[in-house]
């Protein structure tokens, strides 16, 4: 059976004549026990022949092969037309895209994309793919942090096509987001995830009608907020309560032990209970991948030995940060507070007690000290407001 025929000229660079690329679908001769027919993708290019099973079955009575389609009562073909013409859809993105990147599109380059499947015209599908093929190479927290940030730009938009991605795109994105009610900060991190994803494309051969150094991302280092030393009492006097509920207690206690210890929520949730059993814990940085050795102090000791089901019964990120902003309400501690505030409150209160800024640098596992000084300046912020106590001299 015969069936109309697609060209597309791809362009061979070196001699700088065409090459035509023919597709066409064609129904097998058998039928299965149904009594259907599978269609095939017949593609060819010179000498060379490829065929491709679509997992489409007809009954090849409505068959057109002039139009390469069925032809017949509506309830009955419309479903199977739809799919094919989505598989031509896909067909011309591919050929689009070769010829807006100027590469040349040979019939085995063109088995591996329609194979694989690779989004190369919706940013949006080609971000969500992306993602997938990286989920196991990735953490958890990356992984989770950057699905977070595909759905709000899906959300946005279904379909954002390559060729549409300039300044006035992130102009009006960014306007989005801040109607959704994201910081600055936040905004300026969703565009650096983005970029990220879209450097990506650009090595994959894709055009862009923007240079990717001309989208600024700006800074991505949100407010310190950090908890006093009343504000943390008030937190493990809770703690201690005998009232509490199971689920509190251990979230709280996770939560504890980061603000005397400064440790990230993706350590402390790796880490196991007999893990710590002597007093000093030996781990890799789930962010960084380094290597550190901590000497639980006393007060870790005590929360640890205060709640039997700490690091044995763990919550997911958005549950104990939801869990967080409700005790903090309870106990009267009106700022934001989610997992993270713990390793700001171990920092600036560190220096706050006369630590050394660069045996804080170890402990937070920084790189650059200059991440590390941001503390210092938060503790001088907090001793110059003790100069109120000059009020209460007459």
């Amino acid at each position: 059976m015969n069936s109309t025929t697609t060209y597309f000229d791809t362009r061979v660079d070196t001699s700088k004549v065409y090459v035509p690329m023919n597709f066409n679908f064609k129904p097998r001769n058998y039928e299965n026990s149904s009594g259907k027919s599978p269609v095939y993708l017949h593609v060819t290019s010179k000498n060379k022949r490829k065929r491709i099973h679509l997992d489409v079955y007809i009954n090849t009575q409505y068959w057109d092969d002039k139009s390469a389609k069925l032809s017949g009562p509506k309830e009955i073909v419309c479903d199977t037309n739809l799919i094919l013409d989505n598989i031509r859809a896909k067909i011309t993105n591919i050929q689009t895209m070769y010829k807006l990147s100027s590469k040349t599109l040979t019939i085995d380059s063109f088995m591996e994309e329609f194979n694989n499947e690779m989004p190369r015209v919706n940013f949006v599908s080609f971000m969500k793919k992306l993602l997938a093929d990286r989920k196991n190479t990735i953490s958890p927290a990356t992984y989770e942090k950057e699905y977070s940030i595909y759905k709000k730009l899906y959300a946005y938009k279904e379909e954002v096509l390559f060729c549409d991605i300039d300044n006035y795109f992130f102009l009006k994105y960014r306007s989005y987001l801040a109607g959704l009610g994201n910081v600055a900060t936040t905004r300026n991190g969703n565009v650096k995830v983005i970029k990220k994803y879209l450097r990506i494309a650009t090595k994959a051969g894709i055009k862009l009608p923007i240079a990717l150094d001309d989208i600024a991302v700006g800074s991505t280092k949100g407010n310190r907020t950090y908890l006093t030393a009343f504000e943390v009492k008030c937190l493990y006097d809770y703690f201690t309560a005998t009232y509490i509920s199971k689920n509190i207690k251990i979230i709280l206690g996770y939560f504890l032990f980061s603000c005397f210890t400064g440790l990230r929520i993706s350590d402390v949730m790796n880490i196991k209970r007999d893990d710590l059993k002597h007093g000093v814990h030996t781990f890799n940085h789930i962010k960084t991948g380094k290597q550190q050795v901590i000497k639980l102090n006393g007060k870790t000791k005590d929360i640890i030995g205060m709640c039997p089901d700490l690091f044995i019964t763990k919550y997911s990120d958005p549950y104990i940060n939801e869990t967080l902003k409700s005790i903090s309400a309870h106990v009267n501690i009106n700022k934001h507070v989610t997992f993270h505030v713990a390793r700001h409150t171990f920092a600036t209160n560190f220096i706050l007690l006369g630590g050394n800024v660069v045996k804080l640098q170890m402990l937070l596992n920084h790189s650059d000290i200059k991440d590390t000084m941001v503390y210092v300046h938060l503790a001088e912020g907090e001793k110059n407001t003790d100069m109120n106590l000059m009020d209460n001299l007459f």
